[in-house]
């Protein structure tokens, strides 16, 4: 059983941040997006990936071997031309004969995927949304199969998101419909679309099946990475830490030796490795390693690694019940 994690993503939603690394590197709550999911992936007994890399792919290479003991493949996809081409790239490392599970990998999810691949069919994780028009979406039969998958639909015609993870029985009938669609280049917006080849597969009498994925959190964009965090911090069981001259308000992972000063910490905030906080409030923010920040009110932010912050601090009397917006 083999897991294909395509990652060759340039991730231009998440810029600047993904200027310099790639986006499945960037960190929530003490390690990187990609660390989760593949922790996520082991804990079920998975020990066989192949990844499909492009950009920044050294990071993603270097990262996988020296924080994992698995049986990582590395596939060079260049230039980016989809999903769809990515995982069919993947191929030359797949049995065609063996079931593979597919998972994004700018998805972190809980599920159950044991039981996901006793199934007889080849099965999709979506997760019921009210706004499905930035997603994929299943529409299913009156016998509960899929009759058609759709790419980011204008009209709402399911509120069934697929939520990135596909449980493929037959590795080869999904790579023999991509080697199709490329073969006659049907693409969209200069991309070939795993969707289209998994509509192919429909159309071919395949039989799939959905399974609903409860715990999905998208990191895609930098509202819905923040989003991801939070949901990430409440479920973590996070050791208590104090610092004499400062307040923590948890749920929040800060690194041993990151240095905090003066400052009031949380809820929902994440300090790496090296940083040093100091006479500021911080809520709801991402710090990566080897930064500083002085004299700040932080909220609803992502800050990078080696960055320098220093504010203007504010020096101002309220009593209980008060509400300023917008201090300057």
């Amino acid at each position: 059983m083999k897991v294909v994690i395509p990652v060759a993503g340039q991730g231009t939603r998440l810029r600047p941040h993904t200027l310099l690394r790639p986006k499945m590197l960037l960190p929530l709550a003490g390690k990187p997006i990609l660390g989760h999911i593949v922790d996520t992936l082991v804990a079920q007994g998975i020990r066989e990936f192949v990844f499909v890399v492009g950009y920044l792919r050294e990071q993603i290479e270097s990262y996988i071997r020296k924080h994992f003991d698995i049986q990582a493949t590395f596939i060079h996809q260049e230039p980016p031309r989809g999903l769809g081409h990515a995982i069919y790239l993947a191929g030359e490392a797949l049995d065609a004969e063996e079931p593979i599970l597919i998972v994004l990998g700018d998805t972190i999810f809980d599920a159950n995927l044991k039981l996901v691949m006793e199934s007889p069919h080849t099965t999709l994780g979506v997760h019921e949304v009210e706004d499905p028009r930035r997603f994929g979406v299943a529409v299913l039969d009156e016998h509960g199969f899929v009759k058609k998958v759709v790419e980011k639909p204008q009209k709402i015609i399911s509120h069934l998101a697929l939520v990135g993870i596909y449980w493929i029985r037959r590795s080869g009938t999904l790579l023999s419909c991509l080697k199709e669609i490329i073969k006659k280049d049907i693409q969209k917006n200069g991309e070939y679309w795993l969707t289209d080849g998994i509509q192919m597969m429909i159309d071919r009498g395949e039989k799939i099946t959905v399974f609903n994925v409860e715990g999905w959190y998208d990191c895609g964009r930098k509202e819905t990475l923040l989003d991801t965090h939070r949901k990430i911090l409440e479920k973590m069981e996070l050791p208590q830490v104090t610092f004499k001259d400062s307040t923590i308000i948890p749920p929040v992972y800060i690194h041993p030796n990151a240095k905090i000063s003066r400052s009031v910490i949380g809820p929902f905030v994440s300090i790496a490795e090296d940083c040093a906080i100091t006479n500021s409030v911080i809520r709801d923010t991402i710090i990566d390693a080897h930064s500083e920040v002085k004299s700040l009110v932080l909220s609803h932010s992502i800050i990078g690694h080696h960055v320098r912050l220093n504010g203007a601090a504010q020096n101002i009397n309220v009593a209980d019940y008060s509400v300023i917006d917008n201090i300057k």
